[in-house]
């Protein structure tokens, strides 16, 4: 994720945290936020790995 989204991201944050973002703000930071979540999880999926059993709240 490169250091533009990430500064938007921040500020679109601070927006919604006092409450002074638009509702098309909240959903671009919803999207940039899971786009943060999802980046490092990306260029893992590329190995070869055996997903795990998750049962509950435990990981087998």
């Amino acid at each position: 994720m490169n250091q533009q989204r990430i500064t938007r991201m921040n500020t679109l944050f601070e927006k919604v945290l006092s409450g002074n973002a638009s509702r098309d703000e909240q959903m671009e930071l919803k999207l940039l936020y899971k786009h943060y979540i999802n980046f490092g999880r990306e260029s893992h999926q590329n190995f070869n790995h055996q997903p795990q059993q998750v049962v509950g709240h435990y990981e087998y």
